[in-house]
């Protein structure tokens, strides 16, 4: 048999330093729209002479700052639900 190993205990339960930042990437997700919807991002983006996809993720930024901001709202509406009994 090998010999016990030592392990050091001291500081285990201490704070460690707090992890670098990680760098925002990328995540490529399909959007559902309809193709009339489509086709107005397709129509502005020949207007622009930009991609479609240019314009889709402006618009989608543009929004998302706009919501934080507080400018965009949301009217939810919840659906009714069942519930089956146990």
């Amino acid at each position: 048999m090998g010999k016990k190993q030592e392990i050091e205990m001291d500081g285990l339960l201490n704070k460690t330093e707090e992890p670098a930042a990680v760098p925002d990437i990328v995540n490529p997700k399909g959007v559902g729209l309809l193709k009339s919807e489509w086709a107005e991002i397709d129509r502005i983006a020949g207007e622009l002479n930009v991609t479609g996809h240019a314009v889709a993720k402006y618009l989608l930024r543009y929004g998302l700052k706009e919501y934080q901001k507080g400018n965009v709202k949301f009217n939810v509406v919840k659906q009714p639900k069942l519930e089956f009994p146990e």
